[in-house]
């Protein structure tokens, strides 16, 4: 019998949707304290934070994955991703969980989504009955890469 491989994702909320990313490219997810704003940031850099003796540039996710910068709310927990060279704490409302999901679920995603959205996102699957973006961290750490430029 073949056995299925699983991959470990990080569930996490923005605003009204679900994303995940692939749980090798998580470094750690910490409650988020108060951010420094930095004048003359990207608009997608919220400004930075001290976390575990590091200064860490916090991603408005929102602004790489939506065509809308507006936030509803603060957010309240940062995913620390790193690919590559690229290091950034990444703004979510919450880390819902760390889920082993099989790569024959995932699913294509729709052509209607926002065009900054596809940019990063490469799968659609299903968790507890709801629709979750895996999201690729080599397309977002370019996209952050981009955004400083």
């Amino acid at each position: 019998m073949e056995q299925q491989s699983l991959e470990q994702v990080c569930i996490f909320s923005l605003e009204q949707s679900l994303y995940a990313i692939r749980s090798n490219a998580i470094k750690y997810v910490e409650p988020c304290p108060a951010i420094t704003f930095v004048p003359g940031c990207p608009q997608a850099i919220l400004g930075i934070v001290h976390i575990k003796g590091a200064i860490e540039a916090v991603v408005q996710l929102q602004a790489l994955l939506c065509d809308s910068t507006q936030s509803r709310s603060g957010k309240k927990t940062l995913i620390l991703m790193e690919f590559d060279a690229i290091r950034a704490a990444l703004a979510v409302d919450s880390v819902l969980d760390l889920a082993l999901v099989e790569p024959a679920t995932y699913q294509e995603v729709p052509s209607n989504i926002s065009d900054n959205l596809k940019k990063s996102a490469i799968a659609l699957f299903n968790w507890k009955d709801k629709p979750v973006f895996l999201l690729s961290a080599e397309n977002l750490a370019n996209q952050i890469k981009g955004s400083q430029a």
